[in-house]
């Protein structure tokens, strides 16, 4: 439920007082609604729609191996799976990624690499609402330089 702050005429409003709040869809990932309803002089209803998304994940490790990484992190919540980003360049200019499908599993292999090359790698969280991807914030950045 994010904050709200409800105006009428350059006048903030108070909650209970002066609008009541009637929320849907607010408690999972995708699409949320808000409707204000005016109580007493503040007539009239508003709704607004907006996107909820999942939580994140933290990178734990980064293992190398020739020519390849092993990629592990925790385990996410309410969610389809897993975008990790790859990339020779901090600022993930170029990047490649790698989808990971089911909010069980907690790592994976990323190989076809360079050898002898550092490598920056993230990770963020997705769930899938009625075909729209939602995704969450990237993770931590971790480096590694494979074998």
């Amino acid at each position: 439920k994010p904050k709200l702050t409800v105006k009428y005429n350059g006048m903030v409003l108070t909650e209970g007082e002066e609008y009541s709040d009637k929320w849907e869809n607010n408690k999972k990932p995708g699409k949320a609604t808000v409707t204000i309803t005016g109580i007493g002089y503040c007539k009239g209803t508003k709704s607004a729609t907006f996107s909820i998304i999942p939580k994140s994940v933290e990178l734990s490790s980064l293992k190398e191996g020739k020519k390849s990484l092993t990629v592990k992190w925790k385990k996410g919540k309410s969610i389809d799976g897993y975008e990790i980003q790859y990339s020779l360049k901090s600022n993930f200019k170029s990047a490649k990624k790698v989808t990971v499908s089911g909010a069980s599993t907690k790592k994976t292999e990323i190989d076809g690499l360079k050898k002898k090359k550092t490598y920056y790698v993230r990770i963020r969280t997705f769930k899938e609402v009625d075909g729209k991807k939602y995704y969450s914030e990237w993770s931590n950045i971790l480096e590694k330089k494979t074998k």
